[in-house]
């Protein structure tokens, strides 16, 4: 009897770890037969929506990279929970690893910071056109929304960024 059930919790402890073949062997008694087919049923539907949210997830990230609206979300603490490459650049930033930082360490804007601090307080839609100097002046337009978790708890802001007008500055020394 407890070769069968060692075996089982062992497969058990593999599926846990998201290895999901082998499947168990379903020998032994009628009861051990049947825990191991169950378990063998759980493994195959945990696989297979496991499959399902890593191509959605893939699918999502590919829409996400490919807007041409830069994209950020900001928690209450004012730290980056996702921003896009479009953001990115609109904010030339070249750091990769963004998310978890807090806002004012990577964007260098202080009418944008603002307009985020203000944001991420707020619980209406908020909507600001801001100038960016950079090798352009860019107008950039700014739409905040609350950002809610699936309960409906507002966890944070939801920034779109759109350029409205990019202007080249001749002779620009850079700032």
């Amino acid at each position: 009897i407890s070769k069968p059930i060692e075996e089982i919790k062992q497969g058990a402890e593999r599926f846990a770890s998201g290895q999901f073949q082998p499947a168990l062997a379903e020998t032994g008694s009628m009861e051990i037969r049947s825990l191991a087919a169950t378990l063998n049923s759980m493994a195959k539907d945990i696989h297979s929506r496991m499959e399902t949210i890593s191509m959605q997830r893939s699918e999502q990230e590919a829409m996400f990279s490919s807007m041409k609206e830069g994209v950020l979300a900001v928690n209450k603490q004012e730290k980056i929970i996702r921003i896009n490459p479009a953001a990115k650049h609109f904010f030339h930033i070249s750091d990769t690893q963004v998310e978890k930082r807090k806002v004012f360490e990577i964007i260098r804007h202080p009418e944008v910071l603002t307009f985020i601090q203000n944001a991420v307080k707020s619980t209406e839609h908020t909507v600001q056109e801001i100038s960016v100097l950079n090798k352009s002046t860019h107008i950039l337009k700014l739409t905040a929304d609350p950002l809610h978790d699936l309960n409906g708890k507002i966890i944070g802001s939801l920034i779109m960024i759109n350029e409205v007008m990019r202007r080249f500055i001749s002779g620009y020394s850079g700032v």
